[in-house]
């Protein structure tokens, strides 16, 4: 009896697992990282992510950038003005286990000196630590913002 009730149980779980994976292959495949589309491009100021091509262009130069930080960079640049936390970054740079904020913060020095490098003419973008919380990226006051439609920012159809 106790046998009969256990592959009932079983069958059951089988059934609902069956009908779950039904419903989410009818959704369609999840999108991309974090919501972006294959074809994005975000614009701050002159600093551009295509995230199509994942590069990243300050003004006319390419800034080229580890897979890590082309991560970062991407969601600083979607949250542009914000802060985004120590946590999220460490999320975006290491997967969902995140990383020591040690190990992100020697990422944000590479590329807070190459964006330096990039931007030494105009001084346009910079990239600011907020103590004890994260890091934001700023751009001129007169910079306009200009993306696919992301909710975090506030801007135009590219």
């Amino acid at each position: 009896m106790v046998l009969a009730n256990r592959i009932q149980q079983l069958t059951e779980l089988i059934q609902e697992v069956s009908d779950q994976v039904r419903v989410y292959s009818a959704l369609g495949p999840p999108p991309n990282d974090f919501g972006w589309a294959p074809d994005d491009v975000l614009t701050v100021g002159p600093l551009t992510v295509d995230h199509g091509r994942r590069r990243v262009f300050i003004g006319r130069g390419e800034v080229m950038l580890s897979p890590s930080e082309y991560k970062i960079m991407r969601e600083l640049v979607r949250y542009a003005g914000k802060v985004v936390a120590h946590d999220d970054l460490s999320r975006i740079a290491y997967g969902p286990s995140g990383g020591k904020h040690a190990n992100l913060k020697v990422y944000m020095s590479r590329l807070r000196a190459k964006i330096n490098r990039a931007s030494a003419d105009d001084g346009a973008c910079e990239l600011q630590s907020v103590r004890t919380v994260g890091y934001r990226l700023k751009v001129g006051p007169d910079k306009t913002l200009r993306g696919s439609g992301h909710q975090p920012v506030q801007g135009q159809v590219r």
